[in-house]
């Protein structure tokens, strides 16, 4: 492989890696926000971060449904994205979540 094709699929490889850092430090804050919402907060909807919802029903008697991602699963993708490159992106982004679990980064 070139090393055109190598940059390119290592910037694949970092979009991949950014895009799936944000589905792990997903909170399902604005989830349970849009379970609450009626027709009068519809155009709050787009200030949502949904990004984490894999399925949404809402029920003939009111009751919400919602499937949300499978974080094991993205760190398991983190992972082995990140195989293939040194230990301190992997670091940078165990600190990130560690810095995000205990509130201090949002």
């Amino acid at each position: 492989m070139g090393e055109r094709g190598k940059s390119g699929t290592s910037r694949r490889r970092n979009e991949a890696v950014s895009q799936l850092r944000k589905l792990a430090q997903w909170r399902t804050n604005d989830a349970v926000k849009l379970a609450y919402f009626g027709e009068k907060n519809l155009r709050q909807i787009k200030g949502l971060d949904l990004a984490g919802i894999t399925e949404l029903k809402r029920h003939a008697n009111g009751a919400i449904e919602m499937k949300f991602i499978d974080k094991v699963r993205v760190f398991e993708m983190i992972g082995e994205l990140l195989d293939r490159q040194d230990d301190r992106e992997l670091n940078r982004l165990l600190d990130e979540l560690g810095t995000a679990e205990s509130g201090d980064g949002q």
